[in-house]
């Protein structure tokens, strides 16, 4: 082979590399170019969805302002419909016909409630997202309902059955029986006696849970529905929207911080595990909890102080509990809230607190430990109670059996009790027409 095809090879192999490259070059800007446009949309439809969930949470302002609050004394306002708004977060949301704004939310209304529809929008992309409002007629109530009890004031407990006292147990306020009464040592009772007969308190209706809820973001901390919080770099982590959770974990001392805003936030859980860590509530707002299975404390719910000084405010929360598996606070444990359990039952012991009306539907009740439980109505028609061991009550305790020892005080309401509108209803005065829970749709 001579110089010149050796020149000649050589050429054609420079030729056959640069080929090489080119095409790998253009694959790689192709490659980059489509998952930067990817990832654009990506961004795209969350912010849309972010924008959906503004409009919802600016219909529900607007609707707690003008209709929401409170009984509608004068009917269903379904002339006051439709209402359209558009805008965006920057400039706020006006009244118009629908166009392709940031978002556009509709206001729709028939003779079964309230339909709102919020569409959010980012580059080419649209979220809608839609929440109906059922309507109650009458003094049904914006709760899960039921018969309510005749409790007057003045009560320290009502017992259908029998009530025992031993050491230096004592019940401040009055009691109503449908059994006996035993004590022995110290303990008393220092208001009147009244053996009742046909004594009837019927357990509230365990509401239904709420069905399509939209499902959170699959972004961490959230992974499948199951939100963890405590672990680095989500150590404080905040819900903004309604949502429903297979699972919501708090580990490592974290923080869950729940946004309520103005209105009602609503959440579905299956199991709530606070490993160690908090819930606090941020807004003026409530938060309704449906926790389904499973229910495990080792810190604080909606307490904004310590176990000695509750600083929450429990008219913010109602946690409606359909597990079995036992409810217990112990320790340094601290809830601030409405509870009510299904069928589980309670204990609360070791120095923990609460604070907060409780319904409980199982079948024990037992508070000891030096716990300090703060409940203007602990309602437990089918259940023992036993309050030992220094533990104090202040409220009305309705139960089917009650034991005091030890130390043990219930101090009972020298007023009216007033049930919670969240179990009950709207139950203390009021008529018309009212509101449910709002259900989400797709």
């Amino acid at each position: 082979m001579n110089i010149r095809e050796e020149k000649g090879g050589g050429l054609i192999l420079v030729i056959v590399v640069m080929a090489v490259l080119m095409i790998l070059a253009t694959s790689f800007l192709f490659l980059t170019t489509s998952e930067g446009k990817l990832t654009a949309r990506y961004h795209y439809k969350i912010q849309a969805y972010h924008y959906a969930m503004s409009g919802i949470e600016f219909a529900f302002e607007v609707l707690n302002d003008n209709f929401l609050n409170g009984s509608l004394e004068e009917g269903f306002p379904e002339e006051s419909f439709p209402v359209y708004f558009n805008g965006s977060l920057e400039t706020g949301l006006e009244v118009g016909q629908l166009n392709t704004s940031e978002i556009s939310v509709e206001i729709l209304a028939d003779e079964t409630g309230l339909l709102i529809k919020s569409t959010g929008r980012m580059g080419d992309l649209d979220e809608m997202l839609s929440v109906r409002i059922p309507k109650i007629i009458g003094d049904e109530g914006g709760g899960s309902g039921g018969e309510r009890p005749n409790i007057p004031p003045n009560q320290g407990v009502i017992i259908t059955n029998d009530i025992s006292l031993k050491g230096s147990a004592k019940i401040i306020g009055n009691a109503t029986l449908g059994g006996s009464v035993h004590t022995t040592g110290a303990a008393t009772i220092t208001g009147g006696i009244t053996v009742g007969t046909n004594l009837n308190f019927p357990m509230p209706t365990y509401p239904p849970y709420p069905e399509e809820l939209p499902s959170p973001l699959n972004v961490p901390p959230v992974s499948n529905g199951n939100l963890v919080v405590g672990q680095y770099p989500h150590q404080q982590y905040t819900i903004n929207g309604d949502g429903e959770y297979n699972k919501l974990q708090i580990v490592s001392n974290g923080t869950l911080k729940i946004d309520v805003g103005e209105g009602t936030r609503i959440l579905r859980v299956k199991q709530l595990d606070i490993q160690q860590g908090h819930i606090l509530l941020q807004g003026s707002g409530r938060l309704i909890l449906y926790l389904e299975n499973s229910f495990n404390l080792n810190g604080t719910i909606n307490n904004m102080g310590n176990s000695n000084n509750l600083l929450g405010d429990p008219q913010q929360l109602t946690l409606f509990y359909g597990g079995n598996t036992l409810l217990e606070l112990n320790g340094s444990d601290v809830f601030v809230g409405d509870l009510f359990c299904k069928t589980a039952n309670i204990k609360i012991t070791g120095g923990s607190s609460m604070l907060g009306n409780a319904v409980v539907g199982g079948s024990t009740v037992d508070i000891q430990g030096g716990t300090d439980v703060k409940m203007p109505l602990l309602y437990a028609p089918n259940a023992h109670v036993e309050v030992i061991g220094g533990s104090r009550v202040e409220g009305v305790v309705v139960a089917k059996s009650l034991e005091g020892a030890g130390n043990g005080r219930i101090i009972g309401n020298d007023t009216e009790v007033l049930f919670p509108e969240s179990i009950w209803g709207n139950t203390n005065g009021g008529s018309g027409d009212s509101f449910g829970s709002p259900v989400w749709g797709n």
